[in-house]
């Protein structure tokens, strides 16, 4: 299943999905990068244990 997610940028934190922006203080999900170091190829991605906040939310939001 895919959902499509707002994002955020903060100067302390990085980028950040934000799962359910109608609540006054959402979680913050940090979204992380892998590279390849040969290529220079960047993979972004949600760290396995951050994954459950971003299932429980409500949003409707599908691709």
């Amino acid at each position: 299943m895919e959902k499509i997610f707002n994002t955020r940028c903060n100067f302390t934190k990085g980028l950040l999905i934000v799962p359910e922006p109608t609540k006054i203080f959402p979680p913050d999900i940090p979204v992380k990068a892998k590279v390849d170091l040969a290529t220079g190829a960047v993979t972004l991605f949600v760290a396995p244990e951050d994954l459950p906040k971003l299932k429980g939310s409500d949003l409707k939001f599908s691709s």
